[in-house]
């Protein structure tokens, strides 16, 4: 159950972890407080306790992981313990909270989720960060579980789960085409069937079941009813069923509604629906979503042009599918993409039977009489690799597209499929290393040719790496306005995230803009858009809006020389329950992660070369800032230390407090912020976001912009900052203080207040040496000695 309530929490409920993790800068593992808080103290007199949230004091021992037996831990140059101590809670505890701080605290006590009246809002974690101190169930009464007192009691669950076993079957497809006469515009009807033709052909899996459907006006016509692909002869009559001869209004209802009652009594079933206009004829999406929801079909929407019809994505977001765009000057690769995600979102498809995309040129218009380039095929991948090659016209092409191995081998196309202009090369093991494709054109640059490469995993062994990108946003679509807009992107082998790559997320603009697209370049760094360090997740803001629309999203990601898989085990392990019977001397893996996923340079893998491509479909934005305006203010600040504070500063009468923190920028995470606040406080709420601005004159950190200048904090977003402020107020040992900032742009946009760092200054006594090692060993005799009585108190039985 604990193991997956937290987990609950946290994706249904928007919750955080309420504990801290070894060797973790942001989130550590102890942190100090003043007298009165502590649960612990140093040899010199430094008051902490470890990082959790609980109702009452967790009793345990420290443990230094390098010794055998339980002896003390060591301290670092902050007093506290070293990165080598860990705090091993015992099983019996008299908190009852919090739930959030599983698996650091693993006594049967823990049945409850902090409230505002037992959480620790200065303990730097997870949920104090991100939700601004506040406790777990402060986040969750906002959630619409527990709003206005819903939270009615649960009916007891039957003693005996019934189990539902899923069996792979062959997929089913509905292709449900627009036929309405405003299809010729801009030659869509025609791309279309190429784009459909092409799949039918080369691309659907085989022995899958496919339907052709049309529709205009009510009713629509079941061009092909489900049949299997069993051979060549099948798709080709299939492809040919696929005419341009479109007319008439639009009821996409009706085509939706034929396909639910063709795809009846199947299995995995999906409808992929391209449209270009909006609905003027009954029945419409409304009239029949209700239908497709409860026929359990997944539904890939694409909308061609920007007159769409607006439900296409609630079509797509209520059936767990993805929606897509197509602009008229991008036709053929944004409709291809489409077609692909048929294919990539198979349930219960093993990988090693799933075609990765490794390389995608764009459309390539040139006067030149050639056209060459280069792919790489990486030691994941090479089964079944698939190179395509499209046209728009026969004749652009002069001489059959050749490929040439790593060892300098030439391979040319003999497979070219006359309907959709496409020239094919199958191979069923390439050899790693670099390949090069070439063909020759007859120099009219009015055409296009377009290459991409498809391959599966390379051998049972070896895991694939895997690319995949999206944005969230509800289906209605979103605000640039009011909403920070995050691209994800996700590089793994397996389970283990692929570290130090370079990816690019490329933004295509809406229909009504013509412009090349946007790129931006992710990062996987735990800072600005980011949450965890080298998780495999790389993230950034999306801030260029040229129009309102939809615009469509792609991830390209490859190697560098440092990109590695982070294959370390305690990536995955969980921690378990240390057993009172043994000296445990085989420490149990940590918890896992906080603000950086561990990474151990000796069970890293070079990745070697390697590109991947990935599409996440199209973004609905709503609103976009005025032209000219700024209207976007930096990003938050997550990362503030306090280095160092210094009671006799250089300057009489001065205390100085050294700070350092990552730039963020002045839109978001791009470009460089123009000015920051700084505040110090004595209590806690005077740094919350709602209160930072109106809190006492007296918590300002005055900084004049020369003097930030002069320590060089204008830097770009992404760098190290370092900044030495000295002030006037006395500052009292043992106390706790709090410090936080804000970043401001140059129209005056304030960030997010940063996170909050609580410290304490401990007054030091000047003590001889020898009284410190005395001091130090009499910590590491109680430490062995609490170890000692934990076993013999356990195997001594009563007479």
């Amino acid at each position: 159950g604990k193991s997956l309530v937290p987990q609950w929490a946290q994706l249904r409920w928007g919750v955080f972890d309420e504990m801290g993790y070894p060797n973790d800068e942001r989130y550590p593992l102890f942190y100090s407080t003043g007298r009165e808080d502590a649960s612990r103290v140093d040899v010199h007199t430094v008051y902490y306790r470890p990082n959790y949230c609980a109702n009452a004091y967790i009793e345990g021992i420290e443990k230094n992981v390098q010794r055998v037996s339980y002896s003390g831990c060591r301290y670092a140059s902050d007093n506290l313990p070293d990165g080598n101590c860990r705090f091993h809670p015992d099983d019996n505890q008299t908190a009852t909270s919090s739930l959030m701080s599983y698996p650091f605290i693993l006594s049967n006590s823990i049945i409850e989720f902090c409230d505002r009246n037992t959480h620790l809002y200065e303990s730097p974690n997870k949920q104090n960060d991100k939700c601004q101190g506040l406790s777990t169930w402060q986040v969750m009464e906002k959630h619409q579980d527990f709003a206005n007192n819903v939270n009615p009691p649960r009916a007891a669950p039957p003693e005996e789960p019934s189990v539902i076993v899923i069996q792979s079957v062959f997929p089913s497809y509905a292709v449900v085409m627009d036929y309405s006469g405003s299809m010729s515009t801009e030659s869509r009807i025609v791309t279309l069937q190429k784009t459909a033709q092409r799949w039918l052909l080369h691309e659907a899996p085989d022995n899958s079941f496919v339907s052709l459907i049309r529709f205009s006006s009510s009713p629509a016509k079941v061009l092909v009813p489900l049949t299997q692909l069993s051979d060549k002869t099948v798709r080709q009559t299939l492809a040919n069923k696929i005419l341009t001869d479109n007319q008439g209004g639009t009821s996409i209802g009706s085509g939706l509604r034929t396909a639910v009652q063709t795809l009846s009594g199947k299995h995995n079933k999906n409808i992929l629906i391209i449209t270009d206009g909006e609905e003027n004829e009954d029945p419409r999406i409304s009239d029949v979503l209700n239908e497709v929801i409860q026929a359990r079909i997944c539904v890939i929407t694409v909308a061609f042009g920007s007159n769409a019809d607006p439900n296409l994505e609630v079509l797509s977001d209520k059936t767990g599918c993805k929606s897509y765009t197509v602009n008229d000057n991008d036709q053929n690769t944004m409709l291809q993409d489409a077609f692909q995600e048929t294919l990539t979102r198979q349930p219960g498809k093993e990988i090693r039977f799933i075609d990765i995309m490794i390389y995608e040129s764009p459309e390539i218009k040139t006067r030149d009489y050639a056209v060459e380039n280069y792919f790489s095929v990486d030691n994941s991948v090479g089964k079944n690799l698939v190179f395509r090659l499209q046209t728009d016209k026969k004749d652009h092409i002069r001489e059959a597209p050749r490929l040439t191995d790593p060892y300098g081998n030439i391979i040319y196309a003999k497979d070219y499929d006359d309907i959709s202009f496409l020239w094919t090369i199958i191979i069923p093991l390439a050899d790693v290393g670099m390949w090069k494709w070439e063909v020759k054109l007859d120099g009219d640059a009015s055409r296009m040719v377009k290459v991409s490469v498809t391959a599966r995993q390379r051998d049972a062994y070896t895991l694939p790496i895997t690319t995949r990108v999206w944005v969230p946003s509800p289906p209605t679509g979103v605000s640039a306005l009011n909403t920070k807009i995050k691209i994800f992107a996700e590089v793994k082998q397996g389970n283990n995230p692929i570290i130090n790559a370079h990816v690019r997320a490329i933004v295509t603009q809406p229909d009504s803009v013509n412009a090349p697209p946007d790129i931006y370049i992710l990062q996987d760094s735990g800072i600005n858009a980011d949450s965890m360090k080298n998780d495999g997740i790389y993230s950034g803001y999306m801030t260029k809006f040229s129009s309102v629309g939809r615009y469509n999203i792609k991830a390209e990601v490859t190697n560098t020389e440092a990109t590695v898989s982070n294959t370390g085990p305690n990536i995955i392990k969980r921690p378990r329950r240390r057993r009172s019977t043994s000296a445990d001397t085989d420490e149990p893996p940590a918890p896992c992660c906080g603000s950086v996923m561990p990474v151990d340079d000796t069970n890293t893998a070079p990745t070697g070369n390697f590109t991947r491509v990935a599409t996440g479909g199209s973004l609905k934005v709503t609103e976009i800032p005025p032209p000219g305006s700024d209207t976007m203010p930096p990003a938050r600040v997550v990362d503030l230390k306090v280095n160092s504070i210094n009671l006799n500063s250089k300057k009489i009468g001065f205390t100085s407090i050294t700070l350092s923190w990552t730039a963020p920028g002045d839109d978001l995470d791009a470009g460089i912020a123009s000015g920051y606040v700084f505040r110090l406080s004595s209590n806690y709420e005077d740094l919350l976001e709602e209160k930072f601005d109106q809190a006492p004159l007296d918590t300002l950190l005055l900084v004049s912009p020369e003097e930030l200048q002069s320590y060089s904090v204008f830097l770009e977003s992404g760098s190290q900052l370092n900044l030495t402020i000295n002030f006037r107020r006395s500052v009292k040992f043992d106390q706790k203080y709090f410090v936080a900032l804000r970043a401001i742009d140059e129209a005056d946009n304030k960030s997010k207040v940063s996170n909050i760092v609580v410290f304490t200054v401990e007054e030091k006594l000047d003590m001889p040496k020898w009284a410190l090692k005395k001091m130090e060993d009499m910590q590491k005799n109680i430490a062995n000695f609490e170890a000692l009585k934990g076993k013999i108190f356990h195997h001594v039985r009563p007479e």
